[in-house]
C-alpha cells in the first residue's frame, strides 16, 4: 500500500475536480500522459505528499500561517 498514488486532475472547461487512485509512480504517469493529450491538468501525490499537503492546510487554518499566501 505504500507505492499507492493519486492523480488529481481538472478539466480546463468544465472544472470537474478528478481523484484517481493509481498502483504505483508509473501508472500515475501514464494516466496524466493521457489526461494531457485530453486537455485535463493533472498533478499526482503520493500518500507522503497527500500527509504533507493535509499538515500544511491544517496549520495554515489556524491562526498561526506557516504556509505563504501569494495574491495579486
Amino acid at each position: 500500500m505504500d507505492n499507492l498514488c493519486y492523480v488529481i486532475s481538472r478539466e480546463q472547461v468544465s472544472l470537474d475536480l478528478n481523484i484517481v487512485e493509481c498502483r504505483n509512480v508509473a501508472v500515475a504517469r501514464l494516466l496524466i500522459d493521457e489526461n494531457r493529450r485530453n486537455y485535463v491538468d493533472s498533478v499526482h501525490l503520493t500518500l507522503d505528499d497527500l500527509r504533507l499537503l493535509s499538515n500544511k492546510v491544517g496549520k495554515s487554518v489556524g491562526s498561526d500561517r506557516e504556509t505563504p499566501t501569494w495574491d495579486l
